[in-house]
């Protein structure tokens, strides 16, 4: 049975990578993030990245992929200061924390539950650092419910 299955399987995908190898995909903005790390505009534009890729491509999450290393030492020219007052190292770093907290926050909307392993902001001390830990101009969330009332408000903000 299992056989059968890879067989089957196998039979899809290949039509799938022979219609991406002459199809054209339309400019259609819905981005998704690749288990590679990079943003696809849409499906079609991964499902053609997929069929080309040495390694197995999946989507990691839908959405634009979030910058995985920023500059971390603060200095003057690239320091960044949110609507809180928090100041980042760079505004990549400022745009990257915001990121991982919106795709926590999107995944606790749909699920429920805090997501464990697959996203680098799990801990809500880091979501607290991000509003500047009762040190800033912004009210801090105590809780991830907190977090989900406020979270359009304060994001339209920053």
């Amino acid at each position: 049975m299992k056989l059968f299955s890879f067989l089957i399987s196998s039979i899809f995908c290949a039509d799938i990578c022979k219609n991406a190898a002459v199809s054209t995909c339309k400019f259609v903005i819905d981005e998704l993030c690749g288990s590679n790390g990079k943003t696809y505009l849409n499906e079609c534009v991964f499902q053609k990245a997929a069929c080309f890729a040495e390694d197995d491509l999946t989507v990691a999450y839908k959405g634009a992929c979030c910058p995985t290393e920023c500059q971390s030492e603060i200095n003057n020219e690239n320091a960044w200061k949110s609507s809180c007052g928090v100041l980042y190292a760079s505004d990549c770093e400022f745009f990257r924390q915001k990121c991982l907290i919106k795709r926590t926050v999107e995944i606790l909307t749909v699920t429920g539950n805090v997501p464990e392993g697959d996203l680098e902001l799990t801990n809500f001390d880091e979501v607290r650092r991000f509003f500047g830990n009762q040190e800033s101009d912004c009210d801090v969330p105590n809780t991830w419910q907190d977090l989900l009332e406020d979270f359009d408000e304060v994001f339209l903000e920053s």
